[in-house]
């Protein structure tokens, strides 16, 4: 069992890499070495600080230190080492005669943060000096507020009973600080800084105090932080519930335990073994809950920490194995409400801000993965009322797909997908196959709910579908899935849209393709024709039919011995596409995740694990104790939907558990990568039940050793499997 006192990474002489505090109602977001530098794309230089999501409440802080004998405050601003624990973080810093240890935290379900300052007297001699602690604030809301008229207005601070409150001008937003020393003096400032600068348009607020240290002593002080976006009343309530910050850091404490408890994994790779739990981790660091919009898991951070169509649905295929079951239920929820408020069509939106407001209504595949999502979301917690609940939402979203977004009625729905090239709107291969899973998925659904015409009906579009996808998207010349289905006039046409967006980041070698495949349609004279065909331009989506199980297993074999050459798998992945080029040589975890379980689909195993350790190789490059959205180590330094690489697969693949819940039956199907003689996971939620698995390596194929925490569920082996069943009240009995 991995205990949370093992998990610890560091880096030495940190730069201004970013990292992250996690906290469901509050995050801080910083650099490593301890500064609060202006970045970010979204809202421009303003990503950083302290959020309370929907708004940010500081740009961030800052500690100096004048000894009396000294002209000026010593700020400290480049620590010596940066430490990251799986919630929360500590700078050190080691100046000429003290050591100085910050600890960041952020309290469970509290708008609040601590921050703690320690300080040790390396020398000899007793030391007396000024101490200066300065925040600036920073009241903003979050990107795209700005379409619906929100906007900040003026910060004012103000003293009361030693805290500083500032208060935005036009709204009902509040942030509170309490530095927990004796007699400070207080300054508050529009124009007060140390040394990152002012961005923004907030306050300085100072306290400065003096200590004494004598030789080889330690003190420390506490910085409490509040937020809120209803009264300075809840500011002070908040303050006050900071003030016991060890029973809160213990609290938090013991529920990430119980994170890593869960689904705990044991595997020969130790090192990978821990990669594994700092990720489940992760999700509880991406989950944000603002009580007046709901809780959900973001995408990523920094520049995506809000709620999303595609993220959620590839992210909760991850976190449904890791317990997480609540979180995806919440996820899908939230969603599927704000979707409904703003497309009121069945379509799924692609990503709404923490405010709720809807920035993108949803690209086509999106609706038919949150189907999928809903579906293997009731399949591990075995909530029938819940998917009930949402089954109106599944044939919305179907009639939205099938009709509205299938003009020419060929099942093949039309739009963007996945992929966001300009241009690349069109029948594509990603949005067919989820629509093909999503149907048959919803026809469960249906017979589940007594709607039996209208599960015949989805069955049998979920049939032709997908003999229409085996046989006009394979292109066995190629032996590859097409991307996109469209006729050559059509493509020509598009094709100006695919050199443009390549322009844009100066990808020659790509636009050099695109113009070949220009030429090619002009002396064939395609680039005429109205009958639709299939194109091949490599993206990484091509591989959904083998991901989905809707490959036949001859097309399966011919694809992934393709797609895991170095054509289409570099260092720490697999590339965005094939054909080479800037862009297409960029990696990321969810390209790479999609394509091991696409190996895992048909029982390429070590093709599987291979992909895995590439991911593998990029922890801790950007952040210690974290993986990258895009590989190595740039894009949001933490992504939820790396957990479908690097969690679904132990569970689900190796172990090889098909879970359904709602009839309380467990099918195991292992396949353990060949070195490998041997596998246990621990405490897998499934429903209301725990399950401890040992999956064992014997002649003629496996021996499953299932002990089961409740009487009355089914276990089964697929071909091969030996399966030894025990119940935890057998066991104590």
């Amino acid at each position: 069992m991995v205990n949370i006192q093992d998990l610890k990474e560091r880096i030495v002489s940190p730069d201004e890499r970013h990292f992250v505090t996690p906290g469901n109602r509050m995050h801080l977001i910083g650099s490593q070495n301890g500064s609060f530098p202006a970045f970010g794309h979204h809202v421009e230089d303003e990503m950083g600080g302290l959020w309370m999501h929907p708004i940010k409440i500081l740009d961030g802080f800052w500690f100096g230190l004048k000894e009396k004998a000294a002209a000026e405050t010593q700020w400290l601003k480049n620590a010596t080492e940066f430490i990251n624990y799986p919630f929360y973080n500590e700078n050190i810093y080691q100046m000429d005669t003290i050591s100085v240890k910050r600890t960041h935290f952020a309290p469970d379900d509290i708008p609040g943060f601590l921050v703690k300052y320690e300080l040790e007297n390396t020398t000899a001699e007793e030391l007396e000096f000024t101490a200066n602690w300065l925040a600036r604030s920073d009241l903003r809301p979050v990107w795209y507020s700005e379409t619906k008229g929100i906007l900040p207005g003026e910060d004012h601070a103000f003293m009361k009973e030693g805290t500083v409150i500032v208060k935005d001008s036009q709204h009902q937003w509040f942030a509170g600080i309490c530095v927990d020393v004796e007699n400070a003096k207080i300054t508050i400032e529009k124009d007060l800084t140390a040394y990152d600068g002012i961005h923004g348009s907030g306050c300085g607020m100072a306290w400065e105090f003096t200590m004494t240290l004598p030789p080889g002593a330690k003190k420390a002080f506490t910085v409490r932080i509040a937020g809120s976006m209803e009264s300075e009343a809840e500011i002070q309530s908040v303050l006050t519930a900071l003030i016991d910050g060890e029973h809160l850091f213990q609290q938090k404490r013991q529920r990430y335990q119980e994170i890593l408890n869960m689904a705990d994994i044991n595997i020969p790779d130790k090192e990978l073994e821990k990669v594994y739990a700092w990720v489940k981790c992760h999700i509880d660091w991406l989950t944000i809950d603002v009580p007046t919009v709901g809780k959900g898991l973001a995408a990523g951070i920094p520049e995506y920490s809000w709620w999303f169509g595609t993220d959620s649905a590839y992210a909760l295929m991850g976190c449904l194995p890791a317990g997480f079951h609540q979180l995806s239920e919440n996820t899908l929820d939230l969603v599927g409400r704000l979707s409904k408020e703003h497309n009121k069509n069945g379509r799924i939106i692609h990503e709404a801000n923490t405010f709720g407001i809807v920035g993108n209504p949803g690209n086509t595949q999106e609706t038919a993965h949150f189907i999928i999502a809903l579906f293997e979301t009731y399949l591990w917690s075995g909530n029938t009322q819940w998917l009930r609940n949402h089954y109106p939402e599944v044939k919305a979203g179907l009639r939205w797909i099938l009709e509205d977004m299938d003009q020419d009625h060929d099942l093949y729905p039309e739009g963007y997908g996945i992929i966001e090239i300009l241009g690349l709107n069109a029948e594509l291969i990603d949005t067919a196959v989820y629509t093909w899973k999503a149907l048959t998925y919803a026809a469960e659904m249906g017979r589940m709910f007594t709607d039996v015409e209208t599960a015949n009906h989805y069955e049998e579009l979920a049939k032709q579908l997908a003999q229409k996808i085996q046989t006009e998207m394979w292109l066995e010349e190629e032996g590859l899935f097409g991307d996109i289905r469209i006729s050559g006039n059509d493509i020509y046409s598009k094709l100006d849209d695919f050199i443009t967006q390549a322009s844009l980041g100066n990808d020659y070698e790509t636009i050099s393709y695109y113009q070949m495949v220009k030429e090619d349609l002009e002396r064939t004279g395609l680039h005429q024709d109205k009958a639709e065909q299939t194109w091949c331009f490599k993206n990484w989506v091509i591989n959904t039919p083998v991901e989905t199980g809707l490959a036949s297993e001859e097309q399966a074999e011919i694809a992934l011995r393709r797609m895991n050459s170095d054509e289409f798998i570099g260092d720490y992945g697999m590339y965005l596409s094939g054909i080479g080029g800037t862009s297409g040589r960029r990696m990321m975890t969810i390209s790479t995740g999609v394509q091991i379980n696409a190996n895992l689909q048909y029982n390429q195993t070590d093709s599987a694990l291979a992909l895995i350790q590439k991911i593998k190789k990029t922890f801790n490059m950007y952040l210690p104790g974290s993986i990258s959205e895009m590989s190595p180590d740039y894009g949001c330094f933490v992504q939820a939907w790396t957990s479908y690489g690097m969690i679904a697969p132990f569970i689900t693949g190796f172990i090889g558990m098909k879970p359904n819940a709602g009839q309380k039956k467990v099918v195991f199907a292992p396949q353990l990568p060949d070195a490998w003689d041997q596998m246990e996971a621990k405490q897998i939620k499934i429903g209301n039940n725990l399950v401890d698995v040992k999956v064992t390596r014997v002649v003629n194929g496996y021996q499953v050793e299932v002990t089961s925490n409740e009487q009355g569920w089914i276990f089964a082996g697929a071909d091969g499997v030996e399966l030894l069943q025990r119940e935890v009240n057998e066991i104590n009995r």
